[in-house]
């Protein structure tokens, strides 16, 4: 014998499907949150290095300020790290959530 639903019960059965959905996303929020933090440091990084190299790809840059030459080097250095920092960051983050989500 074939099993019917009846109307109320569908509209109760999208219901709960919401809130389940709705509850999920609260509680995958803060990794999200993780992951476009990270996201947007490893952007500025990127912007970043990509103006040092910049500067570092004039070739009279230390020929006429070996200072300046030497402190762009280093901050490229810096930036080079911390973006290394950030992409772990955001991987872990986004293997927390990939787990989040296999378990809900």
């Amino acid at each position: 014998m074939p099993i019917t639903h009846t109307a109320a019960e569908a509209r109760q059965s999208k219901e709960d499907a919401r809130r389940e959905a709705a509850e999920l996303r609260r509680r995958l929020k803060p990794l999200k949150d993780k992951i476009d933090v990270a996201e947007h440091h490893i952007a500025a990084l990127t912007a970043e290095i990509a103006k040092l190299d910049s500067a570092l790809a004039d070739p009279l840059l230390f020929v006429h300020d070996p200072k300046k030459g030497s402190a762009v080097s280093k901050k490229r250095a810096d930036a080079a790290r911390k973006l290394a920092a950030a992409e772990t960051s955001w991987l872990r983050a986004h293997e927390e959530y990939e787990k989040a989500m296999a378990e809900a």
